[in-house]
């Protein structure tokens, strides 16, 4: 998901130095989304990224994490902002699994497999320079969309390309026309029934 992302909305820097690792495979990649008390509401993110000179310092959870057991790098949501609308505090960090504060917690499901994990940030700095940040004042709202796409497979939509115009006019103009046509022929097959 992180890959579509980068294409999309990263800077020349990010797409430079993330996509070729990603392309190769030397980076695997967990998401760093749901929290014990936030799931898919990502407005209710707790987790904490607090500026403290060229750094934040990140604490808090994330949970439900797959394969973070064997991920090198994270991408994260992340509360910088607390104040205001919840939706507009929210960055996305792009973080290493090595980093000083970091525990991966195992959740091991009934069948007794380890796929998903709860990790843990404690007291985690994250330098405030690209190319490990995104986000100025917190979340693109745009990057919203294009994460969605890439979760269905359908990747993200650069901005050098040109903006689909909508068709749903179009397409309901289209059926009018067609249903008239076919109304009319029922009605024309009709009156000749009943000269005949």
């Amino acid at each position: 998901m992180v890959g579509p992302c980068i294409m999309g909305y990263g800077t020349a820097e990010q797409k430079a130095f993330y996509l070729p690792r990603i392309l190769s495979g030397e980076d695997f990649w967990c998401q760093g989304y749901s929290e014990p008390g936030a799931g898919s509401d990502l407005a209710s993110l707790q987790m904490r990224a607090e500026p403290d000179g060229d750094d934040y310092i990140l604490n808090g959870s994330k949970i439900w994490t797959t394969h973070a057991q064997f991920a090198n790098r994270m991408f994260c949501l992340v509360r910088t902002k607390f104040e205001g609308k919840p939706q507009q505090g929210i960055t996305f960090l792009l973080l290493e699994m090595d980093a000083p504060g970091i525990t991966v917690q195992p959740i091991i499901t009934l069948a007794g497999d380890h796929e998903v994990n709860q990790v843990f940030f404690d007291d985690v700095a994250r330098r405030q320079v690209r190319p490990d940040r995104r986000g100025e004042q917190g979340l693109d709202r745009r990057q919203i969309p294009a994460r969605i796409r890439a979760r269905r497979g359908l990747g993200a939509r650069p901005e050098s390309l040109p903006r689909p115009r909508p068709r749903h006019g179009r397409d309901r103009g289209r059926r009018r026309r067609s249903r008239l046509r076919r109304e009319t022929g029922r009605r024309a097959d009709r009156r000749r029934g009943h000269r005949d």
